[in-house]
């Protein structure tokens, strides 16, 4: 009986956050690399001229300090809130806009902020999917407890579980749902354009200092962390994929750690044995939703999550081509039904096989190039500047790290 309860407040959860077509959003979370302008290694959050420091900085400039106890983890600005990944990566959350031009405006005014503090500083924002220079271990975590309990359970799950929480860097593009159909039809097209997507944007061709051989090297670190909360979600194939179904992955999940009332303390059962439907269920399920990392995750908006960090224009190129195909009715069903065959098992090979062969990889039938030309072609010409970078890579058939 809880468990039908607890269930049925998951869904409800997505049923609240459905919107109607005409006001979906536009939204964005990039994230970046600090790093020394010289050397390119990481600037840590606790060195002079740190992360911790440059956050007092924009406190300085009427930003809002975001405290964890009484250490500095992030700052509310305009337009948009900044929070630390566990290896002080930098993140910029865009608030929601209703165009996407509204939504890039934020962000440039943002670099216009950030940009002569670490010019000063003989700093650089870095985009790349992997710290380009100082090793993992030489990397500390930023100071919140919760990221050495999950450190802990992750490095039991997977290889390169530091390697992913301490050394990644990626694009969050939110999407809005307006129906429980419509939630199932953009998770599963979205899951399936998750190895063209980290594919043809690759951008991690260097390894700790070293030239990285293969491709997709986020891809592959994603490949070795824990698989329960990782890469595709195998329900989201099943022919009654909807809220309920969702519901019950996340009830399966292990919360790594719970917090109690003056402490995080390790919690290492599944979700729906804490899970109380008489509690708070969104404090609850913020917390769920927070250690749940697949390639596309829904909450209140559905997140593509699998594309590594790119640099201005090719960041907003990519953004655009996401809401061209999951905002733009036609778009979308020509995309669906281009993949329409296309399985769990597809995907799961096709990232594989992205490792070893970039976009010449293929999924199912045809190379992941060969799909990335056809859905660029599907949206036409009448698109902003950004979106001309989609045409080249298609053109030329390059990733953005050959490119740039």
């Amino acid at each position: 009986m809880k468990y039908k309860e607890q269930k049925r407040l998951i869904a409800e959860y997505f049923i609240n956050s459905e919107k109607s077509r005409k006001d979906f959003l536009y939204g964005a979370e990039l994230e970046y690399f600090i790093v020394d302008n010289k050397s390119n290694r990481a600037i840590s959050y606790y060195q002079k001229n740190g992360i911790k420091e440059l956050l007092a900085t924009l406190i300085e400039l009427g930003f809002e300090p975001i405290l964890e106890n009484s250490d500095l983890v992030g700052a509310v600005g305009p337009d948009l809130t900044i929070t630390l990944e566990p290896g002080a990566q930098f993140e910029i959350s865009l608030d929601p806009d209703k165009t996407l031009k509204g939504l890039e405006k934020k962000y440039l005014n943002f670099l216009q902020i950030i940009g002569p503090i670490l010019k000063q500083r003989n700093q650089q924002f870095y985009s790349a999917g992997y710290q380009p220079v100082t090793k993992i271990e030489d990397i500390p975590f930023i100071p919140k407890k919760r990221y050495r309990y999950m450190s802990e359970f992750l490095s039991s799950k997977g290889s390169m579980a530091l390697n992913m929480m301490k050394g990644t860097a990626s694009i969050h593009v939110a999407v809005d749902y307006c129906s429980e159909n419509d939630f199932a039809a953009k998770i599963l097209l979205a899951s399936k354009l998750t190895p063209v997507f980290s594919a043809v944007y690759d951008n991690s061709s260097i390894f700790e200092g070293k030239k990285y051989e293969n491709y997709c090297l986020r891809t592959e670190i994603w490949n070795n962390c824990d698989s329960s909360r990782c890469g595709i979600i195998p329900q989201v194939f099943l022919p009654d994929f909807g809220y309920e179904k969702y519901a019950e992955y996340l009830l399966e999940l292990i919360p790594i750690y719970i917090s109690d009332q003056e402490d995080l303390i390790i919690y290492d059962k599944p979700f729906k044995a804490i899970f109380d439907p008489q509690g708070d269920a969104d404090k609850q399920l913020n917390h769920i939703f927070s250690i749940c990392f697949p390639d596309v995750r829904a909450r209140k908006y559905i997140e593509l999550r699998m594309t590594d960090s790119l640099p201005y224009p090719l960041n907003f190129a990519f953004i655009e081509l996401v809401y061209e195909i999951f905002y733009n009715k036609t778009i979308f069903e020509s995309t669906a039904d281009l993949l329409n065959e296309i399985n769990y098992y597809d995907i799961i090979s096709a990232k594989k096989s992205a490792v070893q062969s970039g976009v010449e990889a293929k999924l199912g039938r045809k190379k992941i190039i060969t799909i990335f030309r056809e859905i660029v072609n599907m949206t036409g010409y009448k698109n902003s500047e950004n979106f001309a970078w989609n045409r080249i890579i298609a053109e030329k058939g390059k990733i953005p790290g050959e490119l740039l």
